[in-house]
Parts: C-alpha cells; sequence; structure tokens
C-alpha cells in the first residue's frame, strides 16, 4: 500500500492553515517535515493524519470563561 503525497493546497484545504504557520510548526518540530520531490515539498497523509489526532482534542475545548472577551461597555473609554 502506497501513501498518499499531500501539497500546501491539500494541507489548506484540509486544515485551513497557512503556508508560514507550516513552515513554523516544521521549524519547532510541531508538524511533520516535509519531503522534497523535484520543486515542491510534499507530505506523507498518515504524518499528518497522526498530527491531527494529535491536536484535535486541544481544538474542541471550550475557552475558560476567565480569558473570554468582556462585552462592550460606554464606560471602558
Amino acid at each position: 500500500m502506497t501513501d498518499k503525497l499531500l501539497s500546501y493546497h491539500d494541507l489548506w484545504d484540509q486544515f485551513r492553515i497557512s503556508r508560514s504557520y507550516i513552515k513554523s510548526l516544521v521549524k519547532t518540530g510541531e508538524f511533520p517535515a516535509p519531503r522534497r520531490v523535484g520543486k515542491k515539498n510534499l507530505w506523507f497523509e498518515t504524518e499528518v493524519l497522526e498530527w491531527a489526532k494529535g491536536i484535535a482534542p486541544s481544538a474542541v475545548q471550550p475557552t475558560p470563561a476567565s480569558i473570554q472577551p468582556r462585552p462592550f461597555c460606554d464606560t471602558d473609554f
């Protein structure tokens, strides 16, 4: 079985994360490193899906009330 290769465009379509953000995550080791194929950076789909499994729980946790924005008030000026 062969693993599908994903481009930046595929990552954008799937996760809506920018090229610069992907680069910063790769640099810090938080995202799988790409493979260079010709002039393109490509990622193995299985590695990206493993990364996505690791971030999924934190992405759906509600924001604590202590850091939610306050409603606008005229006296804030």
